[in-house]
C-alpha cells in the first residue's frame, strides 16, 4: 500500500489529491503482473520505481490496473495479506479456468 494513503480515504475534502491503493512491492515482486483493464496489456515495469509505476497507473481509464498473481506467486506473498486487502474492497479475487477446460 503507498504509504502515505490513509485507509481509507479520509472522508473530508483534503489538500492532498484522492488517494489511490498502491499494490505493494512484494506484491510484484513475487511475480505478479499489472495489466491494463480491457486490453490486458502490461504498461509498466513492475519492478521499477514506486513512482514510475504509479505515474502509469495514473494514465490508465479510472486510474485501476489489473494484478495478475499465479497460485505460487500469490502463496509466497501470504493468504492472510491477499484477504485483508480483499476484505477492505481493494482487491478482488477471481478463479480462472484450468487450461484443460
Amino acid at each position: 500500500m503507498y504509504p502515505s494513503c490513509p485507509l481509507p480515504p479520509p472522508p473530508a475534502p483534503t489538500s492532498r489529491p484522492p488517494c489511490q491503493f498502491l499494490a505493494p512491492e512484494k506484491l510484484r515482486g513475487v511475480g505478479g503482473l499489472l495489466l491494463a483493464p480491457g486490453s490486458a496489456a502490461r504498461f509498466a515495469n513492475e519492478l521499477g520505481r514506486r513512482d514510475q509505476v504509479a505515474g502509469a497507473m495514473a494514465e490508465l481509464p479510472g486510474r485501476t490496473a489489473w494484478l495478475l498473481l499465479g497460485a505460487a506467486a500469490a502463496a509466497e506473498y501470504g493468504s492472510g495479506a491477499l484477504g485483508f486487502y480483499c476484505s477492505k474492497g481493494l482487491m478482488t479475487k477471481a478463479e480462472l479456468p484450468s487450461r484443460n477446460q
